[in-house]
């Protein structure tokens, strides 16, 4: 019943979004016309505009910006473990020890940053305190233990960059343009610019 409530308490506050998982909690943010999909894990995370996350996912302490895709399956800001202790297991370190004595770790201790228009393909595991700059393509099934550059694709486990998306001049015009801040009736006036597929740079100049 309590899950139901703070879902119903979700969906009024967040009414622009699209909220289908019942599994959110902590202190939460959703951006305009965001979508959650069932069965995601979204704890103490903020996603703004037009961004989602599909089916199977979890995020924690993790802000996403806008116009971003994350894919099925996705872990992001997953708690880490002790390796230098004598056990890893939170039954001998967190909250829940067997000791019951207060935790001697905590698992989570950074925020995650995933910037603005990010593809993350299904499958992807994004470790806590990494940042994804704007533009980025992380693979399918990746694995992401460093950060990510603006416009760069990586792939692989653990993830390296294959390529950058654009040229360095066009990656440069996109960091400064940030089209993603533009009111809606700015990116509908240069739709163009959008729908001209590869050749939206040369679109891009006339703005």
């Amino acid at each position: 019943m309590k899950n139901i409530i703070k879902f119903i308490y979700y969906k009024v506050k967040f009414n622009k979004s699209k909220i289908l998982s019942r599994r959110l909690g902590g202190k939460i943010k959703l951006g305009y016309k965001t979508a959650i999909y069932k069965n995601v894990i979204y704890n103490n995370s903020e996603m703004d505009n037009y961004s989602y996350i599909n089916e199977n996912s979890l995020v924690i302490n993790t802000r996403i910006g806008k116009f971003t895709s994350i894919g099925y399956n996705c872990g992001i800001g997953l708690p880490e473990h002790p390796i230098n202790y004598i056990s890893t297991s939170p039954f001998i370190y967190s909250e829940n020890n067997i000791f019951n004595l207060p935790k001697t770790f905590d698992s989570f201790t950074k925020d995650t940053q995933i910037g603005n228009d990010c593809w993350i393909g299904n499958n992807v595991i994004i470790l806590q305190g990494k940042t994804i700059g704007d533009g980025a393509i992380i693979a399918a099934g990746s694995v992401v233990t460093k950060d990510v550059e603006p416009y760069s694709i990586v792939a692989g486990v653990p993830a390296k960059k294959i390529k950058y998306r654009f040229s360095e001049s066009e990656i440069k015009f996109l960091n400064q343009l940030k089209w993603w801040d533009w009111p809606i009736h700015l990116l509908k006036e240069h739709q163009k610019m959008f729908l001209s597929k590869d050749k939206w740079f040369e679109e891009i100049k006339g703005v």
